[in-house]
């Protein structure tokens, strides 16, 4: 795996999954804070409910204290006293309404030691009719409002609070609120959030619930009633009668738009979390391409380098250790190009050196048996011997195949000695390949795959098809029936290797067959693979050779591969019509 993609996983496996945790905490924080604060607000709501309930009731108490002191009411109370009851009649049926709006009592009633009504302020047909014991009792214990369930036809939970007029205890003053409106029109005004209250009479399993239109579950009957309402922090207990009963109010904050609130942060630090873990893979490719960038181009120089193609310098913008780093292998680069460049030279001096030295013996090699031939038919002219002619025959023979000789020798060399600079132009592997092995055609199995894959390619066309046809004519005289042409890409270029099923190459042959004048063929003259190796040093190529080709085969046919590697920077990129 390429350091690119090993950075890139590293970096998603430690700061994506830092990124999720990190926004999920971030999410989880957020929302217990907001539950805590609105849990803190409802507990706010309540204190506020349980403060409004105190001064209600002390405000009832206080208006019924005072309307029981009315001067109207006591003289009346004196009047039913001292008199006939039939005769306080028509006085005491309109008087509980006077009394209910002077002292701001929309629920207002006298009633008789008995609990017998004498007037009602709310329901002025309930005359005479006998309510409200349990209040008339509560009275024992001092007095005070309390939560009850008023008698009248529409039934309805009421603070109520009542007190003893007169000594002896004759009569009874009930005043207060109806519940539900007073409570519903206290929270409009002093609570900011929607809330719903229950109202739950004692010994009552029935439960009024306003200021909502939902349905709130009701609270159980009788002493589980109770013990729920003292226990549950959300109930505001009440004062009712009888007095070991209890009942109270309970509140309900419409949580409806806090769980809506809650869902939306919760999708929002969700696409956040999701926008800042494609932010940051997105970020994580830039830096890791931006980081390995410099690293692949110099892996590319390297390999060049390893392949024997020509170095050259790497434009990439770099700082500190990678920056250093592709400064030094360019100046490497530098250095190493000037240094095959003298290197050639030398090579070139020496080779020639080589050739001259090899030329200068092979001509001494050719020269002395013509000159031990001349010498020869020289002596018998001057003896006189008799087979003089059939000496000078067999001399003008030997130095006929000497000259023959020396004639193969130098227009080889000049061939090899005649090779220009190559003169490049966009080509295709498969035509030049085609021109070279046209020459074969009935002497050799030539066969070839792969050609079509390869690009077209800048080089020397004449040279090229030279190179190829010295490498199967080489196959060929060293005894080879089948020759094959493999080509196809590598990681650096692409390669064209030629394989015989010639006898091979010897071991110890092999760092030589490049050399001019190296062979072991009785008719050779050693300059065909230096061509060969000329044409593609000067390209810029390398070519090289492996043998045995097949080592399971017979030694008469294990033949031997030629591999020519070319660069990749040889493809045009261009597209060429085709011949024909």
């Amino acid at each position: 795996m390429r350091l690119k993609w090993k950075l890139r996983l590293y970096y998603a496996a430690l700061l994506l999954p830092l990124l999720g945790l990190l926004g999920g905490a971030t999410a989880s924080i957020v929302l217990r804070d907001f539950r805590l604060e609105v849990e803190r607000r409802e507990r706010d709501v309540n204190r506020i409910a349980r403060r409004l309930v105190d001064e209600r009731i002390a405000a009832i108490d206080s208006a019924v204290a005072r309307a029981a002191l009315d001067p109207e009411f006591q003289r009346l109370v004196r009047l039913d006293l001292s008199t006939s009851r039939e005769n306080t009649v028509p006085e005491w049926v309109p008087l509980a309404p006077k009394l209910s709006l002077r002292y701001g009592l929309p629920l207002l009633k006298i009633l008789d030691a008995e609990g017998f009504v004498l007037s009602s302020a709310h329901w002025t047909a309930s005359y005479g009719l006998r309510d409200s014991p349990g209040l008339i009792l509560s009275l024992e214990s001092e007095t005070g409002a309390r939560l009850v369930r008023e008698r009248d036809p529409r039934n309805f939970l009421a603070l109520m609070a009542p007190r003893w007029v007169s000594q002896p205890r004759r009569y009874v003053l009930i005043g207060g609120v109806r519940a539900d409106s007073l409570l519903e029109s206290e929270f409009a005004d002093r609570i900011a959030v929607p809330v719903r209250f229950e109202l739950h009479a004692p010994l009552d399993d029935r439960v009024s619930s306003f200021a909502d239109t939902t349905a709130v579950p009701s609270a159980a009957a009788g002493s589980s009633a109770r013990t729920l309402i003292r226990a549950d922090p959300a109930w505001v207990a009440l004062p009712t009668s009888p007095v070991e009963s209890q009942g109270g109010l309970r509140l309900s904050v419409d949580r409806s738009s806090i769980n809506v609130l809650q869902r939306r942060l919760a999708e929002i630090f969700g696409l956040a979390t999701l926008g800042g873990i494609t932010v940051a893979w997105i970020l994580g490719l830039w830096i890791s391409s931006r980081v390995t960038r410099p690293l692949e181009r110099l892996a590319d120089g390297v390999a060049v380098l390893g392949t024997g193609g020509t170095p050259h310098r790497i434009d990439v913008r770099g700082s500190g250790e990678v920056g250093e780093l592709v400064t030094r292998f360019n100046e490497m680069a530098d250095s190493l190009a000037d240094s095959r460049d003298r290197l050639r030279s030398a090579e070139r001096i020496a080779a020639w050196r080589d050739v001259a030295r090899r030329i200068a013996h092979e001509i001494k090699n050719a020269l002395a048996p013509i000159q031990l031939s001349v010498e020869s038919v020289a002596r018998s002219v001057h003896t006189g011997r008799g087979d003089l002619e059939k000496l000078v025959e067999e001399s003008v023979t030997m130095v006929r195949g000497e000259v023959e000789g020396l004639k193969r020798l130098v227009n080889s060399f000049n061939e090899f000695a005649r090779l220009p600079e190559p003169d490049a132009h966009p080509h295709r592997m498969r035509e030049t390949w085609d021109r070279a092995a046209a020459a074969f055609d009935g002497k050799l199995q030539i066969v070839s795959m792969g050609l079509d894959d390869i690009p077209v390619l800048r080089y020397d066309e004449d040279q090229i098809r030279r190179a190829m046809h010295n490498l199967v004519l080489n196959a060929q005289e060293a005894g080879a029936e089948h020759v094959s042409l493999e080509a196809g890409a590598t990681d650096t270029g692409f390669e064209l290797r030629l394989r015989d099923d010639g006898p091979g190459i010897a071991a110890q042959d092999l760092e030589h067959v490049f050399e001019p004048y190296f062979t072991r063929k009785s008719e050779g003259t050693g300059l065909g693979l230096a061509i060969v190796y000329k044409i593609c040093t000067d390209h810029g190529w390398s070519v090289s050779v492996q043998a045995p080709a097949n080592p399971e085969a017979p030694p008469q046919r294990s033949g031997s591969v030629f591999t020519i590697r070319i660069p990749a920077d040889a493809a045009v990129g261009e597209e060429l019509p085709h011949a024909g």
